[in-house]
C-alpha cells in the first residue's frame, strides 16, 4: 500500500514537472524575436528614376537654320551648371540679311553689281533657369535673360572712269531680350530640339551706302522693340 502510494506521488510529480517544462517553452518560444527580410521585386518595365549625374545631359551643341535667314551662322554651346541652372553661348559669322535687305531695303542691293556684302561676326549669351523640379537642366522649360551682338558689312563700288571707288557700309545690331522656351534633351547622346520665343530691345547702328552715286548715308541710331521666335537643333552629351 504504502509502496502504490509513493509510486503515485512520484507520478504525479513527473507529470507536473513535464507540464511546467512545456509552459516554459512555450513562454521562451513567444519571446523569440523573428527576423524577416522583404526582397523588392523589380518589374521589367518599371519606370527607372534618373540620375542628374549618369544618364543626363551636361553639356549640348547646337545650330539654328532658321538663323540663316537673317544672314547668320553661330555655333551654339550650352552647359548644364547644376540642377536648375544653365548657360549658353555661341559664335558666328555673318553675311547677307536676307529679311533686313528685302524688307527694308526692298532687296536693292541684293540685284545691284555694285553692292558687295563681306563676313562679318556675331556673339550670343543667354542664362537659362529651370523653374520644374521634375526636370533637370537642360531639359523642359526654361527662361532666362538673353544678349546678341552682330556686325553686317557691305561695300558699295562705284566706277569712275578709271577705278572703282570703295565706300564701305557697316551695321551693328545688339539686342537684350527675355527668352523663354522648351527643349527635350533628356538623354545623353541623342539628338534635340530647343524651340524658344524672345522679347526686348533692339539697337541698331548704320552707315551704309545709299542709292545714289558716290553717297554714305550719315551714321545712325535707332532704338526699337524686337520679337523673335526660333528653333535650334542639338545633340547632348
Amino acid at each position: 500500500m504504502i509502496t502504490r502510494s509513493i509510486f503515485i506521488v512520484v507520478f504525479a510529480l513527473v507529470t507536473l514537472q513535464l507540464q511546467a517544462q512545456r509552459r516554459l517553452g512555450t513562454v521562451t518560444g513567444a519571446d523569440t524575436t523573428v527576423k524577416t527580410e522583404i526582397v523588392p521585386v523589380t518589374e521589367p518595365n518599371a519606370a527607372r528614376p534618373r540620375s542628374v549625374l549618369s544618364d543626363s545631359v551636361r553639356i549640348a551643341f547646337k545650330c539654328s537654320p532658321v538663323l540663316l535667314l537673317t544672314g547668320e551662322l553661330p555655333a551654339f554651346v550650352e552647359y548644364r551648371v547644376n540642377r536648375f541652372y544653365s548657360v549658353e553661348a555661341a559664335i558666328g559669322v555673318t553675311y547677307t540679311d536676307l529679311f533686313y535687305e528685302t524688307s527694308v531695303n526692298n532687296g536693292y542691293f541684293l540685284s545691284n553689281e555694285n553692292a558687295k556684302f563681306r563676313s562679318g561676326w556675331s556673339f550670343r549669351g543667354q542664362g537659362r533657369i529651370f523653374p520644374r523640379h521634375a526636370d533637370v537642366a537642360i531639359a523642359g522649360f526654361y527662361i532666362g535673360p538673353e544678349f546678341t551682338f552682330r556686325t553686317y558689312k557691305m561695300d558699295w563700288y562705284e566706277f569712275t572712269g578709271l577705278v572703282y571707288d570703295v565706300y564701305p557700309g557697316l551695321r551693328k545690331v545688339s539686342e537684350i531680350r527675355l527668352a523663354g522656351g522648351w527643349q527635350n534633351a533628356e538623354n545623353s547622346n541623342e539628338p534635340f530640339v530647343d524651340f524658344y520665343i524672345a522679347a526686348g530691345i533692339r539697337q541698331t547702328w548704320e552707315n551704309r551706302a545709299t542709292e545714289i552715286p558716290n553717297q554714305v548715308s550719315p551714321a545712325y541710331h535707332r532704338v526699337a522693340p524686337n520679337f523673335g521666335i526660333g528653333l535650334k537643333f542639338g545633340w547632348g552629351m
